[in-house]
């Protein structure tokens, strides 16, 4: 009897201390993954994309998204292989007509005679907090596009780092995503924000099937036991 509780004793030791590293590697992980986002995020190392609708219709809401699409395409293969924002921003200078007639082309095959006014400078962007991270308010460099009068809502994200979210299969594997979105200041603004921590769905892939089977292994001879006692 002594035996088996001092086994079973052991046992239990031994799956809360398990259980204890665990969750300490796991808060490790997440800090080491969340740190570095946070500090990315400021108005010295963003760049902004921000698309202007001509009106709040139907038709031209639905064209706004299908600019921003044909952008981040572009300037997702302008950018390739760019690392700082300074090489980013010459990138964009340079090829800003690039980017113009990437999204006059989508205007134009809508059937829509809407000028396309694409605009480099430093904009007033809003302080926006995503989870933990918090994106401060500040006069950002951005690329501006306005379409025909510009009077519709509008729709903002990250464009460097290539943070926007491109919603067509199998284009976003950047390892934080985050798609933004906001009406004109002073409406209701809603937010669509998805975080990607690649290094953890990773871990988890080559390591959650292993954690499972040790824990339901463990859990198997710890209720063992336990039966045993209680015989």
């Amino acid at each position: 009897m002594i035996i088996k509780t001092f086994r079973s004793r052991l046992l239990l030791s031994s799956v809360i201390l398990a259980a204890a590293l665990l969750l300490g590697f796991f808060a490790v992980q997440v800090t080491s993954n969340t740190l570095p986002v946070e500090e990315a995020f400021n108005v010295e190392s963003l760049i902004r994309l921000h698309v202007l609708a001509n009106s709040d219709s139907p038709g031209d809401q639905d064209l706004k998204l299908k600019v921003r699409d044909a952008v981040l395409t572009e300037t997702r293969h302008l950018l390739a292989g760019v690392t700082t924002k300074t090489e980013a921003w010459e990138q964009l200078q340079l090829h800003k007509d690039m980017v113009q007639g990437a999204a006059q082309e989508v205007v134009n095959r809508s059937g829509k005679d809407y000028p396309v006014k694409v605009q480099l400078g430093e904009y007033a962007f809003p302080e926006r907090t995503y989870g933990s991270v918090l994106v401060p308010a500040g006069d950002y460099q951005a690329v501006k596009i306005v379409i025909g009068e510009g009077k519709g809502r509008n729709w903002w994200c990250v464009l460097f780092p290539p943070l926007c979210l491109i919603e067509s299969a199998g284009t976003a594997q950047q390892p934080v995503v985050v798609q933004e979105g906001a009406a004109d200041e002073g409406e209701a603004q809603q937010v669509v924000v998805e975080w990607r921590f690649k290094y953890l769905e990773g871990l988890y892939r080559e390591y959650g099937e292993r954690l499972a089977a040790l824990w339901n292994s463990v859990r198997g001879r710890a209720i063992l036991s336990a039966k045993e006692l209680s015989s």
